[in-house]
Protein backbone atom coordinates (compact mmCIF):
# COMPACT_ATOMS: atom_id res chain seq x y z
CA UNK A 1 0.00 0.00 0.00
CA UNK A 2 1.43 3.13 -1.27
CA UNK A 3 0.87 5.88 1.88
CA UNK A 4 1.07 9.63 1.53
CA UNK A 5 1.39 11.77 5.02
CA UNK A 6 -2.15 12.75 3.84
CA UNK A 7 -3.71 9.79 2.15
CA UNK A 8 -3.71 6.05 1.89
CA UNK A 9 -4.02 5.18 -1.75
CA UNK A 10 -4.02 1.14 -1.79
CA UNK A 11 -1.66 -1.34 -4.19
CA UNK A 12 -4.55 -2.24 -6.02
CA UNK A 13 -6.07 1.28 -6.35
CA UNK A 14 -4.53 2.40 -10.24
CA UNK A 15 -5.82 -1.10 -11.42
CA UNK A 16 -9.53 -1.07 -10.18
CA UNK A 17 -9.93 2.44 -11.54
CA UNK A 18 -9.02 1.04 -14.94
CA UNK A 19 -10.82 -1.39 -15.05
CA UNK A 20 -13.94 0.50 -14.42
CA UNK A 21 -13.12 2.42 -17.60
CA UNK A 22 -12.52 -0.75 -19.91
CA UNK A 23 -8.83 0.11 -19.70
CA UNK A 24 -5.52 -1.30 -18.16
CA UNK A 25 -2.58 0.64 -16.58
CA UNK A 26 -0.44 0.59 -19.74
CA UNK A 27 -2.89 1.85 -21.87
CA UNK A 28 -3.46 4.64 -19.16
CA UNK A 29 0.33 5.42 -19.56
CA UNK A 30 0.03 5.83 -22.89
CA UNK A 31 -2.97 7.85 -22.97
CA UNK A 32 -0.41 10.11 -20.55
CA UNK A 33 2.29 10.11 -23.19
CA UNK A 34 -0.50 11.11 -25.91
CA UNK A 35 -1.86 13.75 -23.23
CA UNK A 36 1.76 15.17 -22.39
CA UNK A 37 2.42 15.53 -26.22
CA UNK A 38 -0.59 17.54 -27.01
CA UNK A 39 0.00 20.02 -24.08
CA UNK A 40 3.81 20.75 -25.53
CA UNK A 41 1.80 21.56 -28.65
CA UNK A 42 -0.44 24.08 -26.72
CA UNK A 43 1.33 27.46 -26.21
CA UNK A 44 -1.37 28.99 -24.45
CA UNK A 45 -0.51 26.66 -21.59
CA UNK A 46 2.16 27.57 -19.07
CA UNK A 47 3.50 24.51 -18.08
CA UNK A 48 3.44 20.57 -18.32
CA UNK A 49 1.62 19.01 -15.77
CA UNK A 50 3.39 15.92 -14.14
CA UNK A 51 2.03 12.60 -15.37
CA UNK A 52 0.67 11.88 -12.17
CA UNK A 53 -1.57 14.42 -12.45
CA UNK A 54 -2.35 14.06 -16.00
CA UNK A 55 -3.73 10.40 -15.07
CA UNK A 56 -5.73 12.04 -12.10
CA UNK A 57 -7.34 14.04 -14.88
CA UNK A 58 -7.75 11.10 -17.67
CA UNK A 59 -9.26 9.38 -14.36
CA UNK A 60 -11.31 12.26 -14.00
CA UNK A 61 -12.78 12.60 -17.52
CA UNK A 62 -13.62 8.66 -17.71
CA UNK A 63 -10.37 8.07 -19.83
CA UNK A 64 -11.70 10.17 -22.81
CA UNK A 65 -8.50 12.04 -24.09
CA UNK A 66 -10.68 14.34 -25.96
CA UNK A 67 -12.69 15.13 -22.31
CA UNK A 68 -9.41 15.37 -20.75
CA UNK A 69 -8.03 17.89 -23.13
CA UNK A 70 -10.97 19.91 -22.26
CA UNK A 71 -10.40 19.49 -18.82
CA UNK A 72 -6.80 20.19 -18.47
CA UNK A 73 -7.00 23.77 -20.64
CA UNK A 74 -10.38 24.85 -17.99
CA UNK A 75 -7.89 23.96 -15.07
CA UNK A 76 -5.52 26.48 -16.65
CA UNK A 77 -8.26 29.07 -17.81
CA UNK A 78 -10.38 29.35 -14.92
CA UNK A 79 -7.59 30.92 -12.84
CA UNK A 80 -7.76 33.76 -15.11
CA UNK A 81 -11.01 34.05 -15.34
CA UNK A 82 -11.85 34.33 -11.73
CA UNK A 83 -8.52 36.00 -10.31
CA UNK A 84 -10.83 36.40 -6.92
CA UNK A 85 -10.66 33.26 -6.16
CA UNK A 86 -6.89 31.71 -7.95
CA UNK A 87 -5.08 35.35 -6.55
CA UNK A 88 -4.87 34.46 -3.06
CA UNK A 89 -5.08 30.67 -2.50
CA UNK A 90 -1.30 30.26 -1.12
CA UNK A 91 -1.52 28.44 2.24
CA UNK A 92 0.78 30.72 3.39
CA UNK A 93 -1.53 33.48 3.06
CA UNK A 94 -3.21 34.91 5.96
CA UNK A 95 -6.53 34.70 4.74
CA UNK A 96 -6.29 31.08 4.13
CA UNK A 97 -4.53 30.49 7.49
CA UNK A 98 -7.65 32.24 9.07
CA UNK A 99 -9.94 29.51 7.43
CA UNK A 100 -7.76 26.91 8.79
CA UNK A 101 -8.64 28.05 12.10
CA UNK A 102 -11.76 28.48 11.81
CA UNK A 103 -13.34 25.04 9.89
CA UNK A 104 -12.13 21.55 9.32
CA UNK A 105 -12.35 20.11 6.34
CA UNK A 106 -10.12 17.62 5.36
CA UNK A 107 -10.25 14.26 3.57
CA UNK A 108 -10.24 10.97 5.06
CA UNK A 109 -7.47 8.84 4.65
CA UNK A 110 -8.84 5.89 2.76
CA UNK A 111 -11.16 5.93 -0.19
CA UNK A 112 -14.66 4.13 0.16
CA UNK A 113 -15.18 0.60 -1.89
CA UNK A 114 -16.38 2.18 -4.98
CA UNK A 115 -12.93 4.41 -4.68
CA UNK A 116 -14.43 7.37 -4.10
CA UNK A 117 -12.38 10.21 -1.52
CA UNK A 118 -14.88 11.47 1.46
CA UNK A 119 -14.57 14.48 2.79
CA UNK A 120 -15.93 16.32 5.76
CA UNK A 121 -16.23 19.81 6.47
CA UNK A 122 -17.05 21.19 10.61
CA UNK A 123 -16.89 24.59 12.06
CA UNK A 124 -13.94 24.63 14.31
CA UNK A 125 -14.38 27.98 15.63
CA UNK A 126 -18.15 28.83 15.64
CA UNK A 127 -16.79 32.72 17.25
CA UNK A 128 -15.07 33.02 13.73
CA UNK A 129 -17.61 32.06 11.15
CA UNK A 130 -19.27 35.29 10.20
CA UNK A 131 -15.79 36.73 9.58
CA UNK A 132 -15.53 33.73 6.53
CA UNK A 133 -14.95 35.09 3.29
CA UNK A 134 -16.40 32.47 0.63
CA UNK A 135 -13.75 33.07 -2.17
CA UNK A 136 -11.18 32.30 0.85
CA UNK A 137 -13.46 29.05 1.64
CA UNK A 138 -13.20 28.34 -1.80
CA UNK A 139 -9.30 28.79 -2.20
CA UNK A 140 -8.76 26.09 0.57
CA UNK A 141 -10.21 23.59 -0.64
CA UNK A 142 -8.64 24.49 -4.21
CA UNK A 143 -5.48 24.07 -2.08
CA UNK A 144 -6.68 20.63 -0.76
CA UNK A 145 -7.60 19.76 -4.44
CA UNK A 146 -3.94 20.50 -5.74
CA UNK A 147 -2.52 18.27 -3.13
CA UNK A 148 -4.75 15.62 -4.33
CA UNK A 149 -4.01 16.02 -7.35
CA UNK A 150 -0.03 15.52 -7.13
CA UNK A 151 -0.32 12.56 -4.51
CA UNK A 152 -3.82 10.96 -4.47
CA UNK A 153 -5.67 8.61 -7.40
CA UNK A 154 -8.73 10.52 -8.16
CA UNK A 155 -11.76 8.52 -8.90
CA UNK A 156 -14.71 11.38 -7.31
CA UNK A 157 -15.76 12.27 -3.94
CA UNK A 158 -18.28 12.30 -1.41
CA UNK A 159 -18.73 15.76 0.27
CA UNK A 160 -19.93 15.56 4.35
CA UNK A 161 -20.79 18.92 5.52
CA UNK A 162 -21.35 19.96 9.19
CA UNK A 163 -23.12 22.94 9.40
CA UNK A 164 -23.52 22.87 13.07
CA UNK A 165 -22.33 26.74 13.62
CA UNK A 166 -23.44 27.90 10.16
CA UNK A 167 -26.15 30.24 10.50
CA UNK A 168 -29.04 31.12 7.78
CA UNK A 169 -27.40 34.85 7.48
CA UNK A 170 -23.96 33.40 6.71
CA UNK A 171 -25.71 31.49 4.17
CA UNK A 172 -26.88 34.58 2.38
CA UNK A 173 -23.02 35.55 1.42
CA UNK A 174 -23.32 32.13 -0.72
CA UNK A 175 -24.20 34.10 -3.96
CA UNK A 176 -25.40 32.66 -7.25
CA UNK A 177 -22.76 33.93 -9.00
CA UNK A 178 -20.58 32.07 -6.22
CA UNK A 179 -22.33 29.05 -5.92
CA UNK A 180 -21.79 29.01 -9.83
CA UNK A 181 -17.66 29.56 -9.40
CA UNK A 182 -17.92 26.77 -6.91
CA UNK A 183 -19.44 24.17 -9.52
CA UNK A 184 -16.96 25.21 -11.86
CA UNK A 185 -13.95 24.60 -10.69
CA UNK A 186 -15.20 21.64 -9.16
CA UNK A 187 -15.85 20.01 -12.82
Amino acid sequence: MKTTPFLEIGDGTLKTISKLYDRTEESLCEDVVKLREWMKAQPHLPEILDDGSIKNFLILNKCSIEKTKQGIDSYYTLRSAFPDIYQNINPKLPNIVEIMEIVYWTPLPKPTQEMYRVWVYKVRNKDLVDIMEPHNILGFAINLQEVRLKEDVLYGDVFVFDMDGINLGYLAKLTPSFVAKCLAVYE
